[in-house]
């Protein structure tokens, strides 16, 4: 009787026992599988913090970037090149309405999807022009932060050229949907008739405010995005060709000698790509 009574009891302690060992089994599994998600998406996070570089937030990386190219060119240089680099708007991409059935060389309104990218905040200054091409093209010269001027589509790839030889980087003029994604005030857009306002007075130089002539960048209120100027000031050329034939290139926002009508978000004209006419100016912009 009393060694059945052990044999029970014994095989009792061995069932707890295992019962034990598995549930400790089981905590140690579960615990070290959540050690495993969170490192891979610790990794995941880090991966991509290390290969995106926001020209707007001084790292590692970019610290050594300057570093590099200071070795190269004059102080001058690098300064234009790091005020062109740090004064780049991220803009989130989204798709919007382009276009308006107001003027006769808007376009029909319809559906755009835009990827992300980044723009100047300001348009292209005479200083950072004559940094990049060592002259100034513009009509309206001795103003070293107003808007360069009279450079023509053609002018404009040569600086890019140069800018992107300097730098390493993939500077290019925007797309003119982008240009108008921007302007309007992309995924923080309020539907404002201009880059910022429905008042004209508030963002923009244009002939009742200029004197005119240009007006040093970033002078008028900003849009949505912290944007400057892009109604009025100087004009600014687009990478795309308006016309099937490819002879004119796009150039949008309105100029200081033109009238409020023609500074509106959706308003859009056309010259050829040689044409310096003086109001021409630009910003740059560099993809995602």
């Amino acid at each position: 009787m009393k060694k059945i009574r052990s044999k029970k009891l014994l095989h009792t302690l061995v069932i707890l026992v295992m019962l034990v060992i598995g549930i400790v089994t089981f905590w140690l599994i579960r615990s070290n599988s959540h050690d495993v998600i969170d490192n891979s998406i610790t990794k995941s996070k880090t991966k991509f913090s290390n290969n995106f570089i926001d020209p707007q937030l001084p790292n590692n990386k970019t610290l050594k970037y300057w570093d590099s190219l200071s070795k190269i060119y004059p102080a001058t240089l690098i300064k234009t090149l790091k005020d062109i680099d740090s004064n780049m708007i991220m803009v989130i991409g989204g798709s919007f309405k382009m276009g308006s059935k107001n003027l006769e060389h808007d376009n029909p309104i319809h559906q755009v999807s835009i990827d992300n990218f980044f723009i100047g905040k300001f348009e292209i200054t005479q200083a950072n022009w004559f940094a990049i091409m060592e002259n100034n093209l513009s009509e309206h010269h001795g103003c070293e932060t107003c808007p360069v001027e009279r450079v023509s589509w053609y002018d404009v790839q040569e600086f890019l050229k140069k800018l992107n030889t300097f730098t390493g980087k993939k500077y290019r003029l925007p797309s003119e949907s982008e240009w108008e994604y921007a302007a309007s005030g992309g995924i923080k857009t309020h539907g404002y008739i201009y880059s910022g306002s429905n008042n004209v007075e508030k963002v923009a130089w244009y002939t009742e405010n200029s004197g005119g002539d240009s007006q040093p960048v970033g002078q008028k209120q900003q849009n949505e995005l912290g944007i400057y100027d892009m109604s009025g000031n100087v004009s600014e050329w687009c990478n795309d060709w308006w016309d099937k034939i490819q002879q004119y290139r796009v150039i949008r926002g309105g100029s200081w000698n033109e009238e409020a009508t023609y500074l509106g978000i959706a308003n859009r004209y056309h010259y050829i790509p040689d044409d310096r006419h003086n109001p021409f100016g630009f910003r740059v912009a560099i993809s995602y």
